[in-house]
């Protein structure tokens, strides 16, 4: 499957040598979490489950890496214009974090529903903060007007092949954590409807992973990821605990 992403990036899609060429921008500013297993949802959901304490960052949560990426690969004068972006607490610290480290202006747009304490840790990077009445929408409609009236750079919160690189650097290190598990492999199958499905986990050096909800795995990647030992294979999404949405047999490629 391709996903495919907006011009700027050589050939258009995620490849695994960006993500690997983020690992090694963000590792400087991110602590490299654990993989901490639980046996409360392990048990709940018949798997074995793993959390990854990102709260355990710097700013709270794993959107330092995109936004430390994405202001990384920044040109100077691009910097030196001054960021904006908006956002309702964690992408705002990130970039806020981002923006003290490589000594340029920051300016964060948040809705006024934000809560208190990310505000304040958000001014604590020396970032300014605007708040909007409203929504996230709101917020991101007035940074758009900001950045025109000043000429700020803008740094979207998701939409930016940069930032999804970097937030992706969290699966490379579960990939080399759980590589090194002792957890069983297998495939469920399950008639729904008459048809059959399967519940395919991933496989990790005869390791297998819980479930990976919603990643889109071009044949490239698929193909470099196993060149280095590693089998991976689509997945079906988790929508709940215990609750699966299946995916047809023959869609698995």
């Amino acid at each position: 499957m391709e996903l495919l992403l907006r011009k700027g990036i050589e050939n258009n899609m995620m490849t695994l040598e960006k993500f690997e060429e983020a690992s090694e921008v963000v590792k400087k500013v991110t602590n490299k979490t654990k993989l901490v297993h639980s046996a409360y949802l392990s048990e709940m959901t018949g798997n074995k489950v793993y959390l990854k304490p990102e709260n355990m960052q710097v700013t709270g949560a794993y959107k330092i890496r995109g936004a430390y990426y994405k202001v990384s690969t920044l040109p100077k004068e691009e910097r030196e214009k001054g960021l904006i972006t908006a956002s309702a607490g964690n992408h705002a610290q990130g970039v806020a974090y981002a923006a003290k480290k490589f000594g340029c202006k920051a300016v964060i747009v948040m809705p006024t529903t934000t809560p208190l304490i990310k505000v304040n840790r958000t001014k604590s990077y020396g970032a300014e903060v605007v708040l909007v009445p409203g929504v996230y929408d709101d917020a991101a409609a007035k940074a758009v007007e900001l950045q025109k009236e000043h000429g700020y750079t803008f740094l979207h919160p998701f939409n930016d092949e940069y930032v999804m690189a970097g937030q992706g650097t969290v699966a490379l290190e579960i990939l080399e954590k759980l590589g090194k598990m002792p957890l069983p492999p297998y495939i469920r199958e399950e008639l729904q409807d008459g048809e059959r499905y399967q519940t395919v986990y991933s496989k990790i050096n005869g390791s297998a992973a819980a479930p990976t909800a919603g990643l889109h795995f071009t044949h490239e990647l698929l193909e470099r990821i196993a060149q280095k030992g590693i089998n991976i294979v689509p997945v079906t999404l988790h929508v709940g605990l215990g609750t699966f949405r299946p995916v047809k047999a023959d869609e698995i490629t």
